[in-house]
């Protein structure tokens, strides 16, 4: 079982494999893996409506664990918002701030770590 809480003080505007109460107001969301104790909130209804409200907010993982998260139906309405293609493995990504009007926001820089799924 997963103790962390899905923010990390340094990256405030990220959630990591937790997807409830503060990490609502990420501006993106990374999942690891696909291990139940990672996905906490992935398919909440407040979590929806969040996707609803801004079209800007994401969610980056692996090719395999975003194969893995899309077989089942309760995950597939995820389907348009996960990103991720080989270019992003060592890209700096910018994450806008929540109004249109700011031009600062956040750049993280994503690696691909290749976790092995279970089978």
């Amino acid at each position: 079982m997963s103790s962390f809480e899905g923010q990390m003080a340094e990256y405030p505007t990220i959630s990591i494999d937790r997807f409830d109460r503060e990490n609502l107001r990420a501006r993106a969301y990374f999942l690891s893996h696909c291990h139940k104790d990672h996905m906490k909130g992935l398919r909440a209804p407040t979590l929806k409506r969040r996707l609803e409200c801004s079209l800007k907010v994401y969610l980056y993982c692996s090719p395999v664990t975003k194969e893995l998260l899309l077989t089942s139906p309760k995950y597939r309405f995820w389907k348009k918002r996960i990103c991720w293609s080989p270019a992003l493995a060592l890209k700096h990504m910018h994450l806008p701030q929540d109004s249109e009007e700011l031009h600062t926001g956040t750049q993280q820089k994503l690696m691909l770590l290749r976790p092995c799924p279970r089978l």
